[in-house]
């Protein structure tokens, strides 16, 4: 905690240096500073009558308005699912990432890094892991070492009924969800 209060220190320091290096800035340059000013008025100008007119916009179109509201909303409603689904793909199939493109919609889906590990009754359903070694190398130490198994896999130093087994256990975990973007192309009349 100590540490803590010291960094906290030490950054509250540096956010007081800031703001003096900050007023001493703003006294040093008065010209620009009112010009900035002047651009931030001319900006929320130009915000208001933005706003004001898509207000009348709405006004003069509101029954389109409204279907397009409707719209958007089914539009969310359709990406939340999507994004639902591909969270709940396996990690095995979730690995490569993918495009998926129907009409002018796409969805792309980003690579996910997977890790494999095995079920804890594995050691149950095969004893004589619990004390394989591999090149010199415990198999098991408090769990199973799920590179060692592969390697026994790739070297085929399984059984038939004991790879099932092995095959059977495994365990993919996705280490993040994928992240789900979506595109929408301008169709080409």
């Amino acid at each position: 905690m100590k540490e803590i209060e010291d960094e906290l220190t030490a950054l509250s320091r540096l956010k007081e240096t800031e703001k003096i290096i900050q007023e001493r800035i703003k006294q040093a340059t008065p010209q620009h500073q009112q010009s900035l000013l002047d651009l931030e008025s001319k900006a929320n100008k130009i915000v208001e009558e933005r706003n004001r007119l898509e207000a009348e916009m709405r006004e003069a179109a509101a029954s389109l308005y409204s279907k397009l509201d409707q719209v958007s909303d089914k539009i969310s409603s359709a990406q939340i699912r999507i994004r639902r689904i591909v969270h709940g793909i396996p990690a095995q199939e979730a690995a490569d990432g993918r495009k998926i493109r129907v009409g002018s919609a796409q969805v792309t889906v980003s690579r996910v890094a997977v890790n494999k590990t095995y079920s804890t009754d594995l050691l149950d359903k095969l004893p004589w892991l619990a004390h394989y070694k591999l090149d010199g190398n415990d198999l098991v130490e408090t769990i199973v070492k799920p590179h060692m198994i592969d390697m026994m896999l790739d070297r085929n130093e399984f059984n038939d009924a004991d790879r099932k087994i092995v095959l059977d256990s495994q365990i993919f975990m996705k280490v993040r969800a994928p992240s789900v973007k979506f595109r929408f192309d301008e169709e080409k009349k």
